[in-house]
Parts: C-alpha cells; structure tokens; sequence
C-alpha cells in the first residue's frame, strides 16, 4: 500500500503577500484523529487569517480520503 503525504505549510493572504502557516503542534489523539494545535498568546487580525486558512485546509483534507480524521484547536492560555 502506497502512503499519501501531506504537506503542513498551509498558505494564506496576508497584506497582499502570500504567507506560509507552519503548525506548532501535531497531535495523534488517542482516538485516532489527527490534531493541529496552534499556541497563541494575544489574538490579532492576523492569527485569525491564519485560522481560516488552517480551517479551510482542515476540510479540504477531510474531503479527501486516506487521510484520517482531522480537527484542529488554538490554545491562548498555558496552564
């Protein structure tokens, strides 16, 4: 069986450039599924670009099969 990857740096607009979003944190949950986990400490018009994008890649990769099951999450607190 032939494996299928996937590339993590998710683009997105940004000021009229084109940005790259590399994901802090992949997380294989216990259940199976595939998490994103981004940690923030301050939300700002940009870290919310940055989450359409990762969201719109999310269910981009849900629509495609072989890949798993995948969610994401921000984290803005540590502790």
């Amino acid at each position: 069986m032939q494996q299928r990857a996937l590339r993590f740096h998710i683009h997105y607009p940004w000021n009229g450039a084109r940005r790259r979003y590399v994901r802090d944190f992949l997380i294989r949950l216990r259940s199976g599924k595939m998490m994103i986990l981004a940690i923030k400490g301050q939300d700002s018009p940009h870290n919310k670009q940055k989450r359409q994008a990762l969201n719109a890649w999310v269910e981009a990769v849900k629509k495609k099969s072989g890949f798993g099951v995948w969610c994401w999450d921000v984290s803005f607190e540590m502790g």
